[in-house]
């Protein structure tokens, strides 16, 4: 920004994340230049970075986020909601998204699982029938956070998040007198 003005951004200026895979073994997968997560975090930040930002185009037909994200530890937390097709017909299913906030990708820590098979960090898990409310995080004492979820149909979703950065405060040091 200078001058108190600020230039328009166009979709070109923004990083399609929108098909990237990240596996737990740091490697990176469908995103042009970027073999492993530092390569794709270099794409996004500092001073030789390629891109303004990253763009996500929701996978679902007629998927959209309707309720406030939130962000805990690096971890963008958001649901969505996919209308039934039917016009004629009432509901919908739900998901809840986990991305790294700097690259909008899964991170490699798995901040919502993995697939057991490929190792590949999960981005987004299903919530079921109903439209989801914003995501509830519970950070107790333990590693990770839990998230609650309750759906148009009255049903609550208890989700574990792994947050991939420091979102706890704690002891640096102790000295006794």
């Amino acid at each position: 920004m200078e001058g108190g003005s600020c230039s328009a951004l166009s979709s070109n200026d923004l990083l399609d994340v929108t098909q990237a895979q990240v596996f737990v073994d740091e490697s990176v997968s469908n995103v042009s230049g970027a073999d492993d997560f530092t390569e794709l975090e270099g794409k996004l930040s500092g001073s030789a970075s390629a891109y303004d930002g990253w763009k996500l185009d929701l996978q679902d037909s007629g998927e959209r986020a309707l309720s406030k994200p939130s962000v805990l530890g690096g971890a963008l937390l958001f649901t969505s909601y996919i209308p039934n097709p039917d016009i004629c017909s009432i509901g919908g299913d739900g998901k809840l998204y986990g991305l790294f906030f700097l690259t909008g990708t899964a991170h490699h820590k798995a901040i919502l699982g993995k697939e057991p098979d490929t190792n590949e960090s999960i981005k987004s898990v299903d919530t079921g029938k109903g439209m989801p409310s914003s995501l509830g995080v519970h950070v107790g004492t333990r590693e990770g956070a839990t998230g609650f979820i309750q759906t148009s149909t009255g049903n609550i979703v208890r989700g574990e998040v792994t947050p991939p950065l420091n979102y706890k405060s704690g002891t640096i040091s102790w000295r006794q007198f």
